[in-house]
């Protein structure tokens, strides 16, 4: 069995902007990515995206760095639920562990939680990807 359509995900990491005599320079990251559900398994995937802004007296560049792909699954067992937050303005899937460490190792988690941030249009695959997860926790699916 395989699951909903894949999820995809965007939500800023950090940003830091420092300055020298004569330069500025702001470096901003996000990540980009999807949500799949295979099976009993839920699997993040997603690269790192550093755009780095420098602006001094000669003038100003801008440079975009994406890091490898990088993965975690989660058995679905490990898993409380899935839900929606953040309304119309931030949509986000929500997941919810049963335990701290489920999400240790994943940029922008939280404690036991981990918000995944989509594009409004994606609304309808993030409604069927909740259900489904929570479908599967709750040994429906």
């Amino acid at each position: 069995m395989t699951g909903p359509a894949p999820l995809p995900f965007r939500f800023k990491v950090g940003e830091e902007t420092t300055w020298e005599m004569t330069e500025m320079r702001d470096v901003s990251s996000r990540l980009e990515g999807m949500l799949h559900l295979e099976d009993d398994v839920v699997i993040l995937e997603w690269s790192r995206i550093d755009t780095i802004e420098e602006v001094g007296l000669t003038g100003g560049k801008e440079e975009k760095r994406v890091s490898d792909l990088e993965g975690w699954e989660i058995p679905v067992e490990w898993l409380v639920e899935a839900r929606h937050v953040g309304g119309w303005f931030l949509p986000a899937v929500e997941l919810r562990a049963r335990a701290l460490h489920v999400f240790e190792g994943i940029p922008g988690a939280k404690g036991a939680s981990v918000r995944l941030r989509y594009a409004r249009r994606d609304g309808a695959i993030a409604r069927e990807m909740v259900a489904a997860i929570n479908g599967v926790v709750r040994g429906e699916g």
